[in-house]
Order: structure tokens, then sequence, then C-alpha cells
């Protein structure tokens, strides 16, 4: 039996090394139970191959053996997070039920099995009695170990079909329970030795081996712990876990820095006491949402998009996912460009302004008047009302220049500009037209307001005299042309043309006069363009 105690020591030393590798990754998924389940292997294998076993060392192997299928089903089925129904009411009966069974074999009336085993001295005669013994008051535990090893593989068959890149680490966990119970098989149904001994320790230890050898070259249960490192330890966004009392329940790092959580323990405490109230908000939410949100520091404003998620478990919410992250950068950038944005704006309309004023008088210029005159025309053919053009010239402006320079004359138009703008109405449009012409468009105005209006225009030029010009003794007055559009086809030039020709009438007739082009005759002119209208 010295290959016996060899394979014996081998079994011991591969359970020994997963073990360790097991405890450093404790809290990795299912690296716990598989854990246990190496310890009742390698109980099991040396009790199992000893040559003058004890009744304590068959009991011993006999509950371990009971209990590795079972280990090794939830351990399988933590590792991959295989969905069973009601798993939390499962997971312990898993144990327990088996647990429970085998321990009524060892203390029931007839587990005087155990002694009897152990006081047969021949081996041939001992295995033979095992086998009538798990045929008999062993048999339930026999069934149990078969069933959850089918469930474990069966388990790790799927997990096979559903993530190909773990196809080694399955084929060996698959592999290693069917050599077990192949061997088992043989020697429960065929009377099958090996060595003279059961074959089920010998495969038990191949598969410990087989075992030990995949966490070594594959790490399944470091990559968990290493995940949890760093995928969610050292990313940048911060993550909360609170339950359905919002207290905390899990957190990672960039989370205290990012909500500058208090120091001292924090797992427990409620969630009010470590993020802004802003944030606490969110966690009345019933729906996954996301928000930008604003904190004020004792430095600058602080801006995070949080994510908050519900956490449901059985079709019940049992807590928050809040991540946060930093967008302060993000936002300060965008307010910037939002600026410079604004900034931009306003310099293209100061500059469409200056394109269409006139620098000295602040009036319209020409371009504006002329465009705007078009549009006007085009309203009122539509409308059928009367538009009025006033095209306004400064009688003997020429004199003021020529007496007191060309800034006097300046600050005259300056002073008439003033005056025209004082007067007018908030619609109408008052631009200077070149030199000392001005022009208004009065809108909506019949032949009888816009004669009035221009008339005071007129007195208002005439009181607008400055200290420079009266002094000479030269009175300012204008002259008015006035022309009218109702109806009809013409555009803004026949019309400034009708405007500027009454003008010169004026000036013609002796200035500082108003002369008024043919009032529209609704009778005479043509409807409305309908084309246009339409």
């Amino acid at each position: 039996m010295d290959h016996a105690y060899i394979i014996a020591a081998v079994g011991c030393v591969a359970s020994c090394y997963a073990m360790l590798n097991l405890w450093r990754n404790r809290r990795s998924p299912g690296a716990f139970t598989c854990m246990a389940m190496f310890g009742c292997a390698a109980v099991y294998v040396v009790s199992a191959l000893r040559a003058q076993p004890t009744e304590l060392s068959l009991q011993l192997s006999f509950l371990a053996g009971g209990l590795i299928s079972p280990l090794l089903f939830i351990a399988v089925k933590d590792y991959t997070n295989a969905h069973v129904p009601f798993w939390q009411y499962l997971k312990p009966l898993s144990l327990y039920v088996p647990l429970t069974v085998a321990l009524m074999a060892l203390f029931k009336d007839d587990s005087q099995i155990f002694q009897t085993l152990a006081n047969e001295a021949d081996m041939a005669l001992r295995i033979d009695k095992i086998r009538a013994a798990r045929q008999g008051a062993l048999a339930p535990t026999t069934g149990l170990v078969y069933a959850f090893t089918l469930l474990a593989v069966g388990t790790a068959v799927w997990r096979l079909f559903t993530a190909p890149h773990q196809k080694k680490e399955m084929l060996a966990i698959i592999a290693v329970p069917l050599i077990v119970i192949a061997a088992d098989m043989s020697y429960y149904f065929q009377g099958f030795l090996l060595f003279g001994a059961m074959p089920t320790p010998f495969a038990m230890t191949f598969g410990l081996t087989l075992m030990a050898l995949t966490l070594y070259r594959s790490r399944i249960f470091d990559l968990r712990p290493i995940a949890r490192s760093t995928l969610i330890d050292n990313v940048q966004d911060g993550m909360l876990v609170v339950d359905e009392q919002q207290r905390l329940v899990d957190y990672n790092h960039a989370a205290l820095v990012l909500l500058e959580a208090p120091e001292g323990p924090l797992i427990g405490r409620a969630a009010g006491e470590i993020v802004a109230p802003e944030i606490t908000e969110l966690l009345q939410t019933d729906a996954p949402i996301r928000e930008e949100i604003a904190i004020d520091g004792e430095v600058e404003r602080q801006w995070l998009e949080v994510d908050v998620t519900p956490l449901i478990i059985n079709d019940s919410a049992c807590g928050h996912l809040l991540i946060a992250r930093d967008i302060t950068a993000r936002r300060v950038a965008q307010e910037a460009l939002q600026a410079s944005q604004k900034a931009l704006e306003a310099a293209n309309q100061q500059l469409i302004e200056q394109s269409v004023t006139d620098p000295l008088t602040g009036l319209r210029n020409r371009r504006f008047l002329f465009e705007r005159l078009q549009q006007e025309v085009n309203r009122h053919r539509r409308s059928g009302n009367v538009l009025s053009l006033l095209v306004v010239d400064i009688d003997h402006f020429k004199q003021v220049n020529d007496t007191h320079g060309h800034p006097a004359g300046d600050r005259t138009l300056q002073r008439v500009a003033n005056a025209i703008q004082g007067v007018i109405r908030e619609n109408d449009v008052a631009a200077r037209i070149g030199g000392e012409e001005f022009a208004i468009i009065a809108v909506d105005t019949n032949p009888a307001s816009s004669e009035v209006l221009a008339q005071r225009v007129c007195e208002a030029i005439s009181a607008a005299d400055g200290d420079d010009v009266t002094e000479q003794g030269i009175q300012l007055t204008a002259s008015i042309g006035v022309a009218y559009y109702q109806r009809g086809n013409a555009d803004a030039d026949r019309l400034f043309s009708e405007a500027d020709l009454r003008l010169y009438e004026a000036k013609n007739q002796g200035r500082n006069r108003v002369v008024c082009g043919p009032v529209p005759d609704p009778e005479r002119d043509p409807e409305p363009d309908q084309s246009v209208a339409s």
C-alpha cells in the first residue's frame, strides 16, 4: 500500500496548494466554497486510503465524501453566476440536506456498520462490505452525491456554451467529476479495484491535482478580486451602493475623493451624511435617471453628472447604485464656449448695426433705407394700406460748411437727426441717405397725416439751430418731398424717385416747404396682386 500513501500525499499537497490559493481570493464568488470542497476531498482521500482505518476515519471519509459534490455544485453556481430560482433559499438547503442525511446514516441504529468495517482486517472483505453498505443503509447519501455532481457538471456545461472564453476552466470542472463518477460506478456496480483498493480515492486524487493545476494556470479566482480592484476601485467615477433605508453598503475609492466624504467608517452611515442634499434627493427615484448637479464648495463650484439606478432583486427594490463623475472642466469649457458664442453674436450684431447705421448721426443709412422700403412696399401691397416716403433736404447747408467748417456742419447734421428722431413714430424709419439729405418711411399713414408729419419735421429742423449757425444769421430750413404708395405695382426705387421729384419741386418753389405727390385713389389703383398676397 505504499503507492496508496504516495497518492494520498499527492492529493493532500494539491489540495493544500489550492486551498492556499483560494484563501487569498476568498472574497471572490465561489472561492470559499471551492476551498471547503478541496478540504473535504483531502479528508476523504486520506481516510479512504488508510490500510488500517478506524471507525472514526471511516465516518470522516463518509461524511466528507457526502459533502464534496454539494460544495462543488455551490462553487460552480456562484462562480458562473448561473440563474437558479429562489437560490437564497436553495443554497443553504444544498448543504443542510446532504449533511443531515449523512449524519442520520452515522447515528442511526444500524450505523454499527462503520465499526464492523473498521474491525475487518481483510482488505477484500472490507471493500465488499463497503459496497454492500452503499447499496443499503448508505444509499441515500450515495444518491445525493451523484445528483449534486450531475448538477455541477450541468452548470459547467451551460457556462461552457455561454462563455467560450472560459472553455479550459469549464472543461476541467466537467472532466474531474465525470472521472470520479466513472471510477466510483465501476467499483459500485462492477466491483472494479485499483491497486487492490477502491478506485474512487485515486480518481479523486487525480481530480484534485487537475483542478489545482487549472487554478494555477488559469487563475480563475484571481481575476475577480483583480477586476474589483482595477475596474471599480481604480475607476475615476465615484460609485456608491445604498440600501432601501439609504444606508451606505459599498463604495469605491473615487467616491471618497469625488464626493468629499467625511473621515471615519462609512459603511452603514446614512447617505445624507456623506453626499450633498442635491444628490440625496435623487435616491427617491424608482427609475434610472441622470442629472447634472452643481455643488458650491468653499473655493469653487463643482459640477457632477450623477447616474442613479434602482437595484432590483427578485422583483423587489433593495437600494440604489449611484455613480458620480466630475464634469466641472466640461461645464467650465461649455460656459466659456457659450460666453464666446454670445460675444461673437454681439460682435456680429454690432457689425450688422454698423453696416446699416450712419456713423455721424446714428440714423439708418441709405442701404438700410432701400432694403426696408422694399419690405414695406411688399407688405403694404398685401395689406392695401397707404405707405408714405418723405425725402428731406437741408436748405443752403453748404453755407454752414463754408462759413463754419465741416466740424460745425457735422454738429448741425447731428442736431437735425435728433430733431427728426424726436418727431417720427416708433414704427417709422429715419435715415441719412447722403450729405444733408434725409428720408423717412411713414408706415400705414394716410396722406393727411403724412403731410402733417412733414410739416412737423420742418418746424423741428428750424428749431434745431446751433449757436455756430445763428451767430452768422443763417436760419436752418428744410425742403421735403412726399410720395405715397397704395396698391399698384411700384417698387422702392420708383417710390423714392417720386418723393425726390417732389423735393425738387419744393426747392424750385422757394424752399422751406412741403410738396406732396398725387394722393392715391382706391378706385383708380388696381387691386393688390393676389399672387404676392398669397
